[in-house]
């Protein structure tokens, strides 16, 4: 199978998957992360009744024109209204009923004195400046009207969105499942962390880390362990994977070697099977794509930094548009490259990078490694695109830098 550009992997990822989005019901007290999955209207006005934005008395406003400091009007105090609790009557012309800050108006006030421009001796109240109509209140769906768009579909929910919906009473939210990936990892040089390590192992890198990225863009896991180059094996772990997995993260075993069993193993698992085996990039050449019973199963090379490089430009965005969110471009910064960078010709190239600053300029310092290292990985702060019909990205060249 030929390599494939990036763009070309995608549509026939597009072609032959068709997934589903998938809703349910969650409490308010467990959806932040979570995305909404249709449109959330207010079912009732924020304030839900009018409200004294101070301490002072309720009044009707006309009841106060042409108050001053010489002529003051003369209103009766009726009764009182403390925040928590309801007004036990309605106002009358001439009356006037005290409330504290947050307090409901009651019916026929539509304005509040401050208690500094009023004196009162007994029920009787002195009002020494005039109010306008509305004044020190908070109206009835001012901040909310009942009806509303409160929160619109594809909204991720944030602190600010649970505190918004908490305040018109919703208590359950209609939100995408949360997609569960199966990550597993092949290779007979593989050892468990926790466990001593043999001459001639290395720890399992690949599982740890792809689980922390999933969970950390709000997917689910399900780590299936590891696997040694034996092809019943490697079939057994996949299809327990595909039982109640959306999609399957299989690292290791995507190259050409006799012992890279992967493309095998998915090609004999049912149509169509494997429709992209390499892509036209480096590092990730050896990346294989399959869909397997209308699961998406994506195998990534072996080497840590290449393995991380690839689920960043191909697995991330399309997680990102099962959990509901489309795919969204990465942050990116400009920066500058601090030195000359070069690249082979005719393959599309990723360099992972670190961010300094000089003076009042950032730039670009490639981190050149191996793509078996994983410091250079954690190292970074994210990574650059060289096309493939460029060879050399000149000093101080602009450059778009891809954080993560």
């Amino acid at each position: 199978m030929k390599l494939l550009s990036l763009e070309e992997a995608r549509q026939r990822i597009h072609t032959y998957w068709k997934p589903s989005l998938k809703v349910e019901r969650v409490p308010l007290s467990s959806a932040v992360g979570r995305v909404l999955a249709e449109d959330l209207t207010a079912p009732i006005d924020v304030p839900p009744f009018d409200r004294s934005k101070v301490d002072g008395y309720a009044v009707k406003a006309e009841d106060t024109f042409g108050a001053n400091e010489g002529e003051p009007r003369t209103l009766r105090v009726m009764f009182q209204v403390a925040v928590g609790s309801m007004p036990i009557r309605l106002l009358n012309v001439g009356e006037a009923a005290y409330v504290t800050t947050g307090a409901a108006l009651p019916e026929g006030a539509n304005a509040v004195i401050m208690v500094e421009y009023t004196h009162r001796r007994g029920d009787l109240l002195q009002v020494y400046k005039a109010v306008a109509p509305g004044e020190n209140v908070l109206r009835r769906g001012s901040d909310i009207a009942k009806g509303s768009i409160l929160l619109t579909a594809l909204t991720r929910l944030t602190p600010k969105e649970i505190g918004l919906m908490a305040a018109v009473g919703i208590n359950e939210v209609p939100v995408f499942k949360r997609p569960i990936v199966a990550i597993l990892s092949t290779g007979p040089e593989l050892v468990e962390t926790g466990l001593p390590l043999p001459l001639g192992k290395v720890y399992d890198v690949n599982s740890y880390t792809l689980m922390a990225y999933v969970e950390a863009i709000g997917c689910q896991y399900k780590l299936l362990g590891l696997v040694p180059d034996s092809f019943e094996e490697l079939s057994f772990k996949i299809r327990e994977g595909l039982k109640d997995a959306d999609v399957v993260v299989v690292s290791g075993g995507t190259s050409k070697g006799e012992t890279d069993l992967l493309p095998s193993v998915l090609s004999s698992m049912g149509r169509p099977g494997v429709i992209v085996h390499g892509l036209s990039i480096k590092p990730g050449k050896p990346t294989v794509i399959a869909v397997v019973n209308g699961k998406l199963v994506i195998g990534l090379p072996g080497n840590p930094t290449s393995a991380l490089l690839v689920f960043h430009v191909l697995v991330k965005p399309i997680l990102s548009s099962l959990l509901g969110l489309g795919v969204r471009k990465p942050l990116t910064v400009k920066a500058k490259a601090a030195i000359r960078m070069h690249s082979a010709k005719g393959r599309r190239e990723f360099k992972f990078v670190r961010l300094k600053r000089v003076n009042n300029d950032i730039y670009v310092v490639p981190l050149e490694s191996e793509s078996e290292s994983i410091s250079t990985f954690a190292k970074a702060d994210g990574y650059v695109e060289i096309p493939e019909n460029v060879e050399l990205i000149e000093e101080e060249e602009t450059l778009e830098v891809y954080m993560y």
